[in-house]
């Protein structure tokens, strides 16, 4: 573990280890945030925390979302 104040490199969580911001959803699957925020008022993936307007994504979970949404539409996200 780190000192207080510093950031080990190895104490930073990987992209699919933590919660993603809708920002972050967005840039890992190349897109945009409102195109991230239509997919889960659609219900085609799953947020994690969503607390007022405060979303997180597990991405692991949002990835399995869409594979199933593009196994049902034969292929076409």
């Amino acid at each position: 573990m780190g000192k207080v104040g510093v950031v080990m490199s190895n104490d930073l969580p990987t992209i699919n280890q933590k919660r993603a911001t809708p920002r972050e959803l967005a840039d890992h699957f190349s897109t945009t945030v409102p195109t991230v925020l239509s997919w889960y008022h659609t219900g085609e993936i799953p947020a994690v925390v969503a607390i007022g307007r405060i979303y997180r994504f597990d991405i692991i979970a949002v990835e399995s979302a869409l594979q199933a949404r593009k196994a049902n539409r034969g292929g076409k996200l």
